[in-house]
């Protein structure tokens, strides 16, 4: 297993070229008006003042306002999105093939005290760069693309990233940029991807219906909590390491059902992570969830139902303690 994002990922650089281009000559930073005369953000008159937020310096702020819905509707870039006491709760959607929205400096500040949202979908894309996703922030839509650069940080944002049509979803961690405190959730093939010396810290993931959370190059798990189920994955490759991570793969619902995989290859290490592997819920007989290691790879694993161990399936009650590896062979930890 390679990481390997789609080649969507060769947008990035088409879409840094445009950005410049796309500047509007009155840009500034503005107010969302109370009354603005439509849900464009590119409409000067949508603003206070009636300039458009639209470069690396400018604040785009949102008090209570008549429109609550705003789209995007050509590339946008700004320092911050600031939500300020009082804002209602916003929807921001950047919908289009080629039209993304960047945050490049302070990023999104939450002041609202409720949960502020952004989509995307139709090939068009969120960057964080040296920004923050901000905390009480809900990222979604179909065929998302998100991505953090620098030292960019998911902060506390929920992130919901599903696939569309041939368009997978993705969330992308470049650089020494950090997922901090998210929640992400992929499924229906969608990725969460980590590279470079990027980290999970303390987010939690969730994937599911062939979604797939990756670790490359020499990124870490850290201290993230995985959850895989029904065909969803948790991979790590090349010289990443599971660090003190705690993964848990979920056995199948039914028997016509797959479930979670944890999949270690190259030079990665498990470290000092620890490792639930649940057996199938189908009274008839399903598949458990299940780990790939390599021998040298040390763990801690609770086995419950079935479980492979070292390619050969053993039924929870041969295993019924919790288990440990040494020296590549199963011991047990604790009765």
């Amino acid at each position: 297993m390679k990481i390997s994002p789609t080649p969507l990922i060769c947008s990035l650089v088409a879409a840094l070229a445009l950005l410049a281009a796309q500047h509007q000559s009155l840009a500034g930073s503005a107010t969302w008006s109370q009354t603005p005369v439509s849900n464009d953000w590119n409409t000067a008159e949508n603003w206070v003042p009636n300039t458009v937020p639209n470069g690396p310096s400018d604040v785009a702020s949102f008090r209570p306002s008549s429109i609550t819905g705003v789209n995007i509707s050509t590339t946008v870039e700004v320092s911050s999105v600031q939500f300020r006491p009082g804002a209602p709760p916003f929807t921001i959607d950047v919908e289009g093939v080629g039209i993304n929205l960047f945050i490049t400096g302070d990023g999104i500040v939450n002041g609202s005290g409720i949960t502020q949202s952004f989509t995307d979908g139709d090939q068009a894309a969120i960057f964080f760069s040296n920004a923050t996703a901000g905390d009480m922030t809900f990222f979604g839509g179909e065929r998302d693309l998100f991505f953090f650069t620098g030292s960019s940080s998911a902060g506390g944002a929920t992130f919901v990233v599903t696939s569309g049509g041939i368009i997978q979803g993705q969330v992308l961690f470049f650089d020494n940029s950090t997922a901090s405190d998210a929640t992400i959730q992929v499924s229906d093939f969608a990725i969460a991807s980590f590279g470079d010396t990027t980290t999970a810290a303390n987010a939690v993931f969730t994937a599911t219906d062939g979604g797939a959370v990756l670790f490359g190059t020499t990124s870490t798990a850290a201290n993230g909590v995985f959850t895989c189920s029904n065909s969803g994955e948790t991979g790590f490759t090349q010289s990443a390491t599971a660090d003190h991570g705690h993964f848990t793969a979920s056995g199948a619902a039914t028997s016509s059902d797959l479930g979670g995989i944890i999949n270690f290859s190259d030079d990665t290490t498990a470290a000092e992570a620890d490792f639930v592997l649940n057996g199938g819920a189908a009274a008839g007989g399903s598949r458990g969830g299940h780990d790939l290691f390599r021998e040298r790879q040390r763990r801690q694993c609770q086995c419950n139902g079935k479980r492979w161990i070292r390619g050969r399936r053993r039924r929870g009650d041969l295993f019924p303690k919790q288990l440990g590896w040494r020296d590549g062979k199963p011991r047990a930890l604790r009765q």
